[in-house]
């Protein structure tokens, strides 16, 4: 597992085209895309949640009770383990 820290802002540019239920890859893509479309793929499922905790509390700071407009009916539970974890995990790490 690659534990790099990502320092810059990066764009998010994928060889294929996606909906919420599909990825059709674009015509030509040779394999080395294909491979670091995987890789990319894989960084996303393992961060997502973290990325997900960190803008919910960050919503929150900044919006107050605003912020859950922007949670998904039927998430509410994960969004607020996802919140909850990343809040936990900055207080042991002051």
């Amino acid at each position: 597992m690659n534990n790099e820290l990502v320092s810059e802002p990066q764009e998010l540019a994928l060889p294929a085209e996606l909906t919420e239920v599909s990825l059709t890859l674009a015509p030509g893509t040779s394999f080395d895309e294909w491979l670091g479309l995987m890789r990319t793929l894989s960084r996303i499922d393992r961060a997502h949640q973290w990325w997900e905790g960190d803008a919910l509390n960050q919503g929150d700071s900044a919006y107050g009770e605003k912020y859950a407009q922007a949670v998904e009916e039927g998430r509410e539970d994960a969004a607020k383990a996802y919140a909850w974890s990343r809040a936990e995990l900055k207080l042991l790490r002051a």
